[in-house]
């Protein structure tokens, strides 16, 4: 009885708000609406699609392997605009996504930064396409003010297995 009640309330509501409606000149239309009830009336609804999953990578990543989904972004930041990644990952299961972009930090007492530092950072996106493996890389000479990179400071290498 109380879902009866409840039902005839909501309609007489909705009847008096298009009444409403009616009243204040809003738009008509000579058709009216109409309201279908059962399984076939309801409207197409479309699947729930998963978000694209995004899997960050920076410096400390250095070396190591990480494994993602067909459909997933990879993104690659490095914290030295002193960073130039490879022209294109091996292999086909990534694909660059945008272009490597430099965001530079500007130097101040603040943030500890001084000029000719490389402060900021470098990123690059990818889209894992295929299932496989692919490696990104990325090198720098100078790994500070007028500082060589020596070591593995100079390089960047990440193995990016996609399935």
């Amino acid at each position: 009885m109380k879902a009866q009640a409840l039902a005839t309330i909501v309609l007489a509501a909705a009847g008096l708000a298009l009444a409403g409606c009616a009243a204040t000149g809003a738009a008509q239309s000579n058709t009216a609406p109409v309201i279908q009830v059962g399984a076939s009336s309801s409207p197409h609804i479309p699947p729930i699609v998963d978000p694209v999953r995004q899997t960050t990578a920076t410096d400390t990543d250095n070396g190591r392997t990480i494994t993602v989904a067909v459909g997933d972004q990879v993104k690659i930041t490095l914290h030295s605009t002193y960073w130039h990644f490879g022209a294109a990952p091996s292999g086909t299961a990534l694909r660059l996504a945008s272009q490597p972009a430099t965001e530079g930090t500007p130097a101040g007492p603040n943030n500890h930064c001084v000029p000719g530092e490389g402060c900021g950072t470098v990123t690059a996106g990818f889209d894992a396409t295929t299932p496989g493996t692919a490696v990104v890389t990325a090198t720098r000479t100078s790994c500070g003010e007028a500082m060589a990179c020596t070591g593995r400071s100079g390089s960047y290498r990440l193995t990016v297995v996609v399935h």
